[in-house]
């Protein structure tokens, strides 16, 4: 039979127990310590919690047998917890809280679900993808809108860091059923710009969303168009006198262009195109500035614009004395003209002696006239060698050079053949 001082002893030992069991923060002795490694899957969702500490996703933590953790869905209006699982075993321990025998060292993983109102996919699509403009389009912010009779009924906003282009998904939790239109806009920054702007916009017009269905929603995203270039020209010998139309075309649908009659001053003076001088619109790709003399037309630039950008470029005009027209080009940022083209060891060989990382399109034309043929791109994408092997060139063609350099373009190099 045990006295009272002894069971008072055998409960005081029992609680003390108790307190060293239910901590990672006891300090028992270390060979009664294990190491309890926690991950999450889903960690945008869900976080893991031991005794009132958040833990990392793969974080060792050191504990006595028999603790106890946590797992909460963040408030996110539509993230569940699924439940426990130990590494290597499929049962899944639901419980939220839950004590572990912690007979081993354990690894456990918190799954976390998204049960989404409605899932919205945003794809966005452009001419600039081939253009490498995505070094130039930063988007930082996504906005989704529901609306029902041009009424605004609920907003969802998503910060995202993910490259330029792709595919961005937001899920939405907190939106009734019913009909709704969507309309979606892409906020970001261009070049080195920091203030954030809209730079694509989307729109779905009728989206159902039902109770207790998986509800999905495409939207595509287009850019939006370029706002304006003004094109300025100096010709100190009064060259432009002779100058009768300036003119914009895209680079790849060279039927599409616009057309400015040039009554300006024959030694200074500026063009502006803007989205209204284009019935198909300034869009966001690559684009040619040509100047219109009476003997023809004289490429002088092609110029990357970028959504909502506004941009100037400078052309110096000369007229030689056997009245070839000589344009000069000062964009900011616009590389130098490759030179020196020249066919030397089973080589296509050019100099170029610009600044910065510069990569470089080969084109090619029939005649000597770049105006005179559409100029065909020899390869797919920019390559970055001062060189290309001739057996891979065609017999019976003029080739050019075009060197670019963080977005911008040069002028055309002279042509070979």
């Amino acid at each position: 039979m045990l006295s009272s001082f002894n069971r008072l002893l055998i409960l005081i030992s029992i609680l003390l127990v108790g307190i060293a069991i239910n901590g990672c923060t006891v300090d028992p002795p270390l060979e009664a310590r294990k190491v309890l490694e926690v991950e999450i899957i889903g960690e945008e969702y869900g976080e893991v919690w031991v005794l009132g500490r958040e833990a990392e996703s793969g974080e060792k933590v050191l504990c006595q047998p028999g603790v106890t953790i946590a797992a909460e869905a963040v408030p996110l209006g539509c993230a569940e917890f699924v439940g426990w699982r130990l590494a290597g075993v499929d049962e899944i321990l639901e419980d939220k809280e839950i004590t572990l025998p912690m007979d081993d060292d354990q690894h456990i993983i918190a799954e976390f679900i998204l049960d989404p109102t409605i899932k919205v996919f945003i794809e966005a699509e452009d001419y600039l993808a081939q253009d490498e403009a995505e070094e130039h389009i930063n988007i930082e912010e996504i906005i989704v809108t529901f609306l029902q009779n041009d009424q605004v009924i609920h907003t969802e906003e998503k910060s995202t860091d993910k490259d330029f282009p792709t595919d961005y998904v937001v899920n939405v939790c907190t939106v009734d059923p019913g009909e709704y239109a969507l309309e979606v806009e892409l906020l970001g920054t261009i070049r080195e710009e920091t203030d954030l702007r809209t730079l694509y916009e989307g729109e779905k017009e009728a989206v159902l969303i039902e109770e207790d269905a998986d509800n999905e929603a495409e939207v595509t995203a287009e850019a939006l168009p370029a706002d304006e270039l003004e094109v300025i020209m100096e010709s100190p010998d009064g060259a432009l006198k002779n100058l009768d139309n300036v003119i914009l075309r895209h680079a790849d649908f060279t039927h599409k262009e616009a057309i400015k009659e040039y009554v300006g001053d024959p030694e200074e003076d500026s063009v502006v195109f803007s989205d209204e001088d284009l019935d198909f619109g300034f869009i966001a790709s690559r684009w040619h500035v040509l100047l219109e003399f009476p003997s023809g037309r004289k490429d002088a630039v092609e110029l990357l614009m970028l959504p909502t950008e506004e941009k100037e470029v400078l052309l110096e005009v000369e007229e030689g004395e056997d009245g070839a027209i000589r344009i000069i080009v000062i964009v900011p940022g616009s590389p130098e003209a490759p030179e020196n083209l020249r066919f030397e060891d089973e080589y296509l060989r050019w100099d170029w002696d610009g600044e910065g990382e510069a990569k470089f399109v080969i084109l090619k034309s029939e005649t000597d006239d770049p105006e005179a043929d559409y100029l065909e791109p020899v390869t797919s994408q920019a390559i970055p060698e001062e060189e290309y092997l001739m057996e891979k060139l065609d017999e019976g063609y003029y080739y050019w050079v075009r060197a670019y350099v963080g977005g911008y373009s040069s002028a055309l190099s002279e042509p070979i053949y």
